[in-house]
């Protein structure tokens, strides 16, 4: 930690040990740098725990991504299976109508 000359024995501690005042001996530094270190490891801590709670649900969301994008092939290809039945269905019913007006037109002619 660096800090500029004029802060040097101004009378306000700028230094977590108060080091910074080495001349003024009115002002009274608390050493802090325990507890500030203290403070800066639970926070380190906090981050590396918050990480890996995040590299472990982005791996939750790859793992649901691949299986919603398997399903979603499975989905696409049940639909392609319908939509060719709906196609013979739709065929089937041509047909069939086909067939009611010839039935139809016997009828007629055989009146």
């Amino acid at each position: 930690l660096s800090i500029p000359t004029s802060k040097v024995n101004d009378g306000i501690c700028d230094c977590c040990d108060g080091s910074d005042e080495y001349l003024d001996h009115t002002t009274v530094c608390k050493d802090t740098c325990n507890d500030e270190r203290m403070a800066t490891q639970e926070k380190l801590l906090d981050m590396k725990l918050g990480l890996k709670k995040r590299v472990v649900l982005e791996q939750d969301i790859e793992d649901e991504l691949e299986r919603l994008e398997l399903e979603a092939e499975d989905d696409i290809k049940e639909l392609k299976v319908m939509e060719g039945t709906i196609m013979q269905l739709k065929l089937h019913e041509v047909s069939l109508l086909t067939m009611e007006r010839r039935r139809r037109r016997w009828e007629l002619f055989d009146q």
